[in-house]
């Protein structure tokens, strides 16, 4: 089923990523078991699309994590009023000049401990109002990397900057990110 799909898509990719030298074998087994707790909670959350990275470019490495979630808003909500509810949906977040419409982030330092090693982590989280009025697009992202907060958050607020809404193929006026 899916979790076969998923650990194997994993296990390539770690393969890939870490190399298949002996002396990597701990890295590849831990790398691999977080993507698969990650994939989980994925899952769990009912994600309608899960992105993993290791690398940003070849040789530096990037681990994170960005998780789609579609969540409902208790009614419709009138184009005029959606800042404001995200605003609810997502306390303290900071407007976002995006594309694709009304856009709320929060971001925030962990620290996550994984096994005996304490990892500084940054996670964010994003509102984005579709535009039918009907659902909520929430993202978040994990970024265990120690660099600067500010240059993650720059990136990731690019990435959701870059999201298109498209019909759905059905032909409702549901949304789907493209």
């Amino acid at each position: 089923g899916d979790h076969q799909r998923a650990e194997t898509v994993i296990a390539d990719l770690v393969k890939r990523r870490v190399g298949r030298d002996d002396r990597f074998a701990t890295v590849r087994r831990e790398a691999k078991q977080q993507l698969l707790d990650v994939a989980a909670k994925a899952t769990a959350a009912n994600a309608i699309q899960l992105a993993l990275s290791m690398e940003i470019v070849p040789g530096f490495p990037f681990p994170a994590s960005l998780m789609f979630v579609y969540r409902e808003w208790p009614a419709p909500v009138a184009a005029e009023d959606r800042l404001d509810a995200l605003g609810r949906l997502l306390p303290g977040g900071e407007v976002v000049d995006a594309d694709p419409g009304p856009t709320l982030r929060s971001w925030r330092q962990i620290t996550m401990t994984p096994g005996t090693e304490e990892i500084r982590t940054t996670k964010l989280e994003y509102v984005v109002a579709a535009p039918d009025g009907r659902r909520v697009l929430h993202a978040v992202a994990d970024v265990p990397v120690d660099i600067d907060s500010d240059l993650i958050v720059v990136l990731f607020d690019s990435i959701i900057d870059s999201l298109r809404w498209r019909s759905a193929p059905d032909g409702s006026d549901h949304n789907a990110p493209a």
